[in-house]
């Protein structure tokens, strides 16, 4: 189904997405962090369309966001925050990470940003072999190298590659599979039968995999390139995606999760400092322990909807007042990325 040149069904997945993302980031979780990025780099790969001045558009559409929220965010940790959280970080090291964009401390204060220089390497690296291999099969043998490469670098103890390209190796297996199932999709669904009980019992089956395999591993985190068993990383990843992709088809319509999937980018820039404030006020007014406020399931999902809320406001203003910012004009607000 499409809304206003959106795919509902990926915005629903998306708006589940980011809610995982919130959670994930009030307390890691091995569940959690098994598939809720890649689901990202899936659904970027599937809305991936070959145009002209692509590198330009995402550099507009990426780029320009993450600088945005970068700076913001450390104007605010640098002048606020920092004073009330004991940290031994250097702030120039901080500034300079910037412009750096390599995962690590120095991104004390956003550490959601480290996605967006990685998603856009992830895009220009597939989009340049994309436009000069144009057989899938050797396409695939391509990307397949790059996440060995990729899996592999981490264990070598080397330093960090700007702009999260290390992480780009990995995660480009995730968007070529994204490109591939938006290529494959009506094909392989006129062959299956997807009635459903079929649906449920496939619904069943992923669930089972995202929720047992992780607890068997060390977990994965693409951002710190924290990596299971190679074979793990995409297992888990690929069922974590249909899980999401048959849920987000069978609710077919649900207007606050689609507001959420088409708001990802500003969620995703500003809700780190966000839940920090939230927790930081429910700590003080109601005496909670922060421990409880992270690790208790209802905790969680009460913080991660009071961040929503407050983030509801600054997504209006951001639409309104400053599409640019993050690579939008008021005339094609709602255009899928």
């Amino acid at each position: 189904m499409q809304q206003n040149n959106r795919i509902v069904w990926v915005d629903i997945a998306k708006g589940i997405g980011i809610i995982l993302v919130i959670m994930g980031h009030i307390a890691e979780n091995k569940i959690i962090y098994s598939f809720h990025m890649p689901l990202f780099f899936i659904l970027s790969g599937y809305l991936y369309k070959n145009k002209e001045k692509f590198v330009r558009k995402k550099i507009k559409s990426i780029l320009v966001p993450y600088l945005f929220f970068a700076i913001v965010s450390f104007l605010y940790w640098y002048f606020i925050e920092r004073y009330f959280r004991e940290q031994d970080v250097s702030p120039i090291n901080v500034f300079l990470n910037i412009w750096i964009a390599t995962p690590s401390i120095n991104y004390v204060f956003n550490t959601a940003l480290w996605f967006l220089p990685c998603l856009f390497i992830t895009e220009v690296m597939f989009h340049f072999l994309e436009k000069r291999i144009k057989n899938t099969k050797i396409l695939l043998s391509f990307i397949i190298v790059f996440s060995i490469i990729g899996y592999i670098y981490p264990k070598l103890n080397i330093i960090r590659l700007p702009f999260g390209i290390d992480s780009a190796f990995i995660a480009i297996g995730f968007y070529f599979f994204g490109y591939w199932w938006k290529k494959s999709e009506n094909i392989i669904l006129q062959k299956v039968n997807l009635n459903i009980i079929t649906r449920i019992i496939v619904l069943c089956i992923c669930c089972i995999v995202v929720i047992c395999v992780p607890s068997l591993t060390n977990g994965m985190n693409i951002g710190n390139m924290e990596y299971p068993f190679y074979p793990i990383i995409y297992l888990t990843s690929f069922a974590g995606f249909f899980m999401i992709y048959l849920v987000s088809n069978m609710i077919s319509e649900n207007r606050p999760l689609q507001f959420l999937g088409q708001n990802t980018l500003v969620l995703l820039g500003i809700h780190e400092p966000i839940k920090r404030i939230v927790i930081e006020i429910v700590h003080r007014i109601f005496s909670i322990q922060t421990e409880i406020m992270r690790t208790n399931i209802i905790g969680k999902l009460i913080i991660t909807a009071l961040v929503i809320l407050v983030c509801i406001p600054f997504i209006y203003i951001i639409n309104r007042y400053l599409p640019f910012l993050i690579g939008r004009t008021k005339e094609k607000k709602y255009v899928n990325h």
